[in-house]
């Protein structure tokens, strides 16, 4: 064969925009009976990994689903059910024993920022889901759902994997390479323990206090060697990098700390809905500066104290209403429990608050920015080609919680609706930094089409039969409940006022005739 290239005078085109992976390889085609290659590069860069325990849950049920077969079969004489622990062999594997040469394999290193939250960050775990991961973790389910046992940049640096003259199956290599990169990562592990929130992240604190304390010295010793004025400079700015990754590490510990704490807390309570509404308060607005962590950590203090004695009334007359007798036993022990715990929680609620405000403000970390929305796989679990404004709309959905897509629209240029086959929501969005959220949601089932009104500009609310009178400039539709709440959606431009009024119409027609239909079954019934 003709000699390879030298490696290193291998160009890689790479842009000022890094792309994620980089492949380069040549093989030999005169060898027909294994695949030889002369060499092989791949270059990953540097990536943030996050994962979440809803996310997990799914793909745990995909492999289960997908790659088992029959995981229980029902006894002979059908009274109850027993696993079997057959794992499926697909053909597939075969392929991993062909026979490759390669004269060098290079992967280069790799450095990993890994960040896990558990189901309370990411809004909260419904039955189905915790069910399913109690089934698979039994009593340890709890762990992996808290907040505490989130790790937030992990940093992992794995070393390069550098292999010449190969020789093996494919599956040895294979192995060669897993092996190589499982003992990198338990020499590391101490990365994923140090960076709990259990623990309140020491690593982090000891990152930021070594990162002040450097510069701190290298600022001012760089400018002494440049001029005076470089000197002050560097001695100005070292002593502001040692202050705020001071203040800010410390801070972020004590927000941590508290916010385990707090979570800890809460579970004592045994009141569901409290701890969902509490977590989905924290995951849905985080304090961006001092102020808005003074605001949000009075407002939950204020919200643990109202909940702690609303619980001693409301929590029993729920339980009688629930389970009656039984019910009205536990409601007034969650009561009793409530009223002392919540106010607590909400101490520690504030100080977390106050904390994460003062670490923001201080550490301004840049944050990651999502490219596009993700490919959201619906309940029949079929994999569709992507569209963006179809998985935007679904993404929408799937963060609110308020049903299944149907469809959205851009009202101006940071409004969205979004109607689901329950709700009508409307949404501030800023796409550039990949941010939204909702203004306002509302349920279908309390809406009616006749209460349905347009209000043109400069222009008196018209009902819905004026609604196609031309005009150029937009208007406001108002949606008004039962509750005679009034709903605003604001348009700038007269065709989608038009669309939007028109579909927000048949989604209330339509969601009164699956009501009307699921009466008729019960009256059936």
């Amino acid at each position: 064969p003709p000699p390879a290239p030298a490696f290193d005078s291998i160009p890689i085109d790479i842009d000022s925009t890094t792309p994620f992976l980089t492949l380069t390889m040549s093989r030999d085609l005169h060898h027909t009976d294994i695949d030889f290659y002369n060499f092989v590069k791949v270059q990953i860069a540097e990536f943030d990994l996050q994962l979440e325990i809803v996310w997990l849950i799914k793909a745990l049920s995909f492999v289960e689903n997908e790659m088992w077969q029959g995981l229980w079969v029902s006894s002979t004489d059908g009274s109850y059910d027993v696993p079997r622990h057959h794992w499926r062999r697909d053909n597939t594997l075969a392929a991993t024993s062909g026979t490759m040469a390669m004269r060098l394999l290079h992967i280069t290193p790799l450095r990993i920022y890994f960040s896990y939250l558990g189901a309370e960050s990411a809004g909260g775990l419904d039955a189905t889901r915790r069910a399913a991961l109690e089934r698979r973790l039994g009593r340890l389910s709890r762990l992996p759902a808290s907040s505490a046992a989130n790790v937030e940049c992990a940093g992992v640096k794995l070393n390069m994997l550098r292999m010449k003259n190969v020789f093996a199956s494919r599956s040895d290599v294979v192995n060669r390479i897993t092996a190589h990169y499982k003992a990198q990562l338990m020499e590391q592990i101490y990365t994923f323990v140090f960076s709990a929130d259990i623990l309140g992240q020491p690593l982090s604190l000891v990152t930021n206090l070594g990162t002040g304390v450097h510069d701190f010295f290298h600022e001012p010793a760089k400018g002494f060697f440049a001029s005076p004025e470089a000197f002050v400079t560097g001695v100005r700015k070292g002593t502001s990098s040692l202050v705020k990754h001071s203040v800010g590490g410390v801070a972020n510990t004590l927000q941590k700390t508290t916010g385990g704490v707090g979570t800890g807390l809460s579970l004592m309570t045994f009141d569901d809905r409290y701890q969902q509404e509490r977590h989905r308060d924290r995951a849905h607005e985080r304090a961006k500066d001092v102020g808005d962590g003074l605001l949000l950590g009075a407002r939950d203090f204020a919200a643990g104290l109202f909940h702690g004695i609303t619980g001693l009334v409301v929590e029993p007359v729920r339980g009688a209403m629930d389970d009656g007798v039984s019910g009205l036993g536990k409601g007034v022990v969650r009561g009793v429990l409530g009223v002392a715990v919540k106010p607590v929680v909400g101490v520690f609620d504030a100080v977390s608050r106050t904390s994460e405000g003062v670490r923001n403000a201080t550490l301004q970390r840049p944050d990651s920015i999502r490219m596009r929305p993700p490919r959201i796989i619906d309940a029949d679990e079929v994999v569709r080609p992507y569209d963006i404004h179809i998985d935007e709309g679904r993404y929408f959905a799937f963060r609110l919680g308020i049903g299944e897509y149907q469809w959205h629209c851009d009202v101006s240029e940071r409004r969205c609706v979004v109607c689901t086959t329950t709700h009508v929501a409307l949404l501030g969005i800023h796409r550039s930094a990949g941010e939204f959220a909702d203004v306002w949601r509302v349920p279908l089932h309390r809406l009616s089409g006749d209460r349905l009104l347009v209000e043109r500009t400069g222009r008196r609310p018209s009902s819905s039969s004026s609604s196609t009178t031309t005009s150029t400039g937009g208007g406001t539709i108002l949606l008004i409940s039962s509750e005679e709440r009034m709903y605003r959606i604001p348009v700038e431009d007269d065709a989608v006022l038009a669309f939007v009024f028109e579909q927000i119409s048949l989604a209330i027609a339509a969601d009164n005739q699956r009501r009307v239909q699921l009466r008729r079954a019960a009256n059936r019934v």
